[in-house]
């Protein structure tokens, strides 16, 4: 009887520690790494980038074209010239349709996903991001300037509404069902737009943060992750509009990623050297950074290959434009 328990015992230490000590070395294992490199020219300029992850396209916003790259060449398959002051692209692959925001001439081009056709230009008040919600087939433009944000009909193609936001509009996420959250530069806060009605329905403030510019989204759970100028990343329920949860990021911080398979956060920020933040959701409100990769200054801005896993960052290096990838160092 005492050896059945003394047993017992051993067992229930033992199991616990041997998956503590898997789990450790899982990290290890599993940690991020630049794989890759390859060059787009030695044009400086460059902004946002996006993953058309059915076809497998990288697009790279260029000043005043949309370099198109076959991920499978890392090739420059197309451009989308006459995108004056590009800042970001999306793609509503319902509609076989790509739209990128033009800062420069206040546009918007819609151009054919498969054929990369340029089809039509429409006239908006800015173009800073853009964001398309398939729930309702609607393209949302996003302008500091004006501290609007613009409505685009992506069936028939033309402006419908115009929404006065609460402040200056930075990126934004939607959950698919018809909510859009906005981060808000100059107050710090989250809008919450119904997309149905094309009303602001609420602000939400953002505790102990410095000018918002990145913001994903975690559906499973329902939370915000915004990175802020002063090195800081703070997550906010999508629900109740409470912040329940800040990590620490690097400085320069523009661009969040949430991926749902690894539980991880990645904020990439391009001051100083360039870090990525890779941090680790615990649970819904505990995130514990678990890298800080060291990338290149200016490489702030990044997007994901939902298939591979890759990670591309854009920066300039020796006069000319270098694509970082990043993944982990097993994959």
């Amino acid at each position: 009887m005492k050896t059945r328990i003394i047993s017992t015992l051993l067992l229930a230490i033992l199991v616990p520690l041997s998956a503590l000590l898997s789990t450790q070395s899982f990290a290890e294992d599993s940690a991020y790494d630049i794989i890759q490199k390859f060059t787009l020219g030695d044009t400086p300029k460059y902004d946002f980038v996006a993953v058309d992850n059915k076809r497998l396209r990288l697009y790279v916003t260029r000043g005043d074209r949309v370099d198109v790259v076959n991920l499978d060449t890392n090739k420059v398959m197309a451009a989308i010239s006459e995108t004056y002051g590009v800042g970001g692209v999306t793609f509503a692959q319902d509609l076989n349709l790509g739209f990128t925001s033009n800062r420069q001439n206040h546009t918007v081009t819609v151009f054919n996903l498969e054929s990369l056709r340029r089809i039509t230009d429409i006239q908006v008040t800015g173009g800073e991001s853009i964001l398309y919600e398939p729930a309702v087939h609607k393209v949302y433009v996003f302008n500091r300037n004006s501290s609007t944000i613009d409505v685009i009909d992506a069936k028939t193609l033309k402006v419908i509404h115009s929404i006065q936001s609460s402040g200056k509009p930075s990126q934004a996420v939607t959950d698919n069902y018809g909510h859009i959250y906005v981060n808000v530069q100059d107050h710090a806060g989250v809008d919450v737009i119904d997309a149905t009605t094309d009303k602001l329905e609420s602000t939400w403030k953002l505790s102990d943060c410095d000018q918002p510019s990145g913001l994903a989204f975690d559906v499973d759970h329902s939370r915000l992750i915004s990175a802020c100028h002063n090195r800081v990343a703070v997550v906010t329920n999508a629900l109740t509009g409470a912040n329940v949860a800040q990590f620490s990021i690097g400085e320069d911080a523009d661009t969040v990623l949430y991926d749902s398979e690894s539980r991880n956060v990645f904020v990439a920020s391009g001051g100083g050297n360039g870090s990525l933040t890779i941090a680790h959701q615990l649970s819904s409100d505990r995130y514990r950074v678990t890298q800080n990769l060291a990338t290149l200054s200016g490489a702030k801005t990044m997007t994901m290959n939902k298939q591979s896993k890759e990670i591309f960052l854009p920066s300039f290096a020796d006069n000319k434009l270098v694509v970082l990838v990043v993944n982990t160092k097993i994959h």
